[in-house]
């Protein structure tokens, strides 16, 4: 019989977002501080989510690549509109 709550490995499953982050990483604080409707500067978004704005700009720059967030003028961050 499986456990539902235990990965293959037998270690516990964490919570995930949307996007698919733990819940209580830097992935995760960053997606909760983001807005698909305004656009947001990396230092509120940092700000916000409670990371340093290294960790929360080298996040941003790797969803703007996967095409998840959207960039204006390397200044302001939101959510891709689906």
């Amino acid at each position: 019989m499986k456990r539902m709550n235990v990965d293959r490995y037998g270690r516990e499953r964490k919570d995930r977002d949307a996007f698919g982050a733990a819940v209580g990483t830097t992935r995760y604080k960053v997606n909760a501080a983001m807005s698909r409707k305004k656009w947001q500067a990396v230092e509120d978004v940092a700000e916000s989510a409670g990371v340093s704005v290294e960790s929360a700009l080298l996040y941003l720059r790797r969803m703007v690549r996967l095409g998840q967030f959207e960039k204006q003028k390397r200044i302001a961050y939101r959510v891709a509109p689906r």
